[in-house]
């Protein structure tokens, strides 16, 4: 047993009971009672693999009492540690208020970080508005540690004891812990398009959604409908670190139309501008059957690359001159653009 010290006098009533841990148990059985194995007080309760028990309804005063820790190592037999015994005092008409345990991320993941608790503001909590108090810091066996700003490094994880006096010399105590957490990481969410709601999926428990950056705006939750576009931002805080990540929501009408049928295009391969009024003009005719193909534009090029005409929706086609000049009997080729983006290229000949 750590603490109570044994044979000590003079102990809180209120104090806890603690042990060191055992490497390879699986965990503890407790006994106290007010002769040696008595289990008056407490009749062997399993507390599992804590090392510290703070009997709920406090010790007797100024009673001798007798300690006895059970090592469970599961798959072998028992081991019971030496009885120790201390003597407690009287009950204090004082009282010690429990404060929070300390949280600290550990920016650079060396296991070791420095809290800077202030020590005027934790006094304060913990005696509230008692006065003639003394507050003094332990460690978790219950020997006096200086807690001040400067020496209270952490690794990993640390219980503090505080403990606090009236002038007869009678104490209380409460415990917290400090403990260190590794940086949080935001969860990472792609860019979505929708075409009328994105629903924002589940997360990891350090993030949370906002409209605004580092937690500014309105917060959202797992199951909310985007239904309008705009960027969305999943902020991670665990104790002093935050993290953050965001995705662009588009909503588009758009998006949800069905594409466009893909759509054959034929074109003359020839025509012959040769004024009998036949096949005067080249141009592309919809198809009955096709009525809804549509080209937005023809360009129609000579062998050597010069634009010749540029043909629209509406136009009877090119009547194979180029600046009121005929052109001669040759092929020629064409860029079609669909209204569907789709290009078109081929050839065809003028005859005359």
């Amino acid at each position: 047993m750590s603490s109570p010290a044994n044979n000590a006098i003079n102990v809180s009533v209120d104090t806890s009971i603690s042990w060191n841990a055992v490497s390879g148990a699986f965990g503890y059985f407790l006994l106290v009672g007010t002769t040696p194995g008595g289990r008056d007080l407490v009749d062997r309760i399993n507390v599992g693999d804590t090392t510290a028990y703070k009997p709920p309804q406090g010790l007797p005063e100024n009673t001798l009492i007798y300690v006895k820790v059970t090592i469970d190592f599961q798959n072998d037999f028992d081991m019971t540690c030496p009885t120790r015994k201390f003597t407690t005092g009287l009950a204090c008409d004082h009282f010690v208020y429990p404060v929070d345990d300390f949280y600290k991320c550990d920016i650079d993941n060396d296991n070791i970080e420095e809290f800077n608790i202030n020590l005027t503001t934790l006094n304060s909590k913990l005696i509230g508005n008692q006065t003639e108090l003394t507050v003094t810091y332990h460690n978790a066996g219950g020997d006096l540690i200086d807690f001040s700003p400067g020496t209270q490094f952490v690794v990993n994880q640390r219980t503090i004891r505080a403990r606090v006096t009236n002038i007869e010399g009678c104490y209380k105590e409460t415990s917290f812990k400090l403990t260190l957490l590794s940086p949080p990481i935001a969860s990472i969410i792609e860019d979505v398009i929708e075409c009328e709601s994105f629903t924002l999926p589940p997360i990891e428990g350090d993030s949370n959604y906002f409209t605004g950056i580092r937690g500014s705006g309105n917060q959202l939750r797992s199951g909310d409908k985007i239904t309008s576009t705009q960027t969305i931002f999943i902020y991670a805080v665990r104790a002093d670190c935050s993290d953050e990540s965001s995705f662009d929501v588009t909503i588009d009408s758009f998006f949800c139309q069905e594409p466009e049928e893909e759509i054959t295009f034929d074109f003359p391969f020839f025509f012959t501008p040769n004024g009998d009024g036949i096949n005067e003009f080249w141009h592309f005719i919809i198809p009955e059957e096709k009525k809804r193909a549509t080209l937005k534009t023809i360009d129609i090029f000579d062998r050597y690359g010069n634009l010749l005409a540029r043909l629209g929706p509406e136009s009877q086609g090119w009547d194979g001159n180029f600046k009121g000049r005929p052109q001669p009997s040759s092929d020629y080729w064409f860029q079609a653009i669909s209204v569907n983006k789709k290009e078109i290229r081929g050839h065809f000949s003028l005859k005359r």
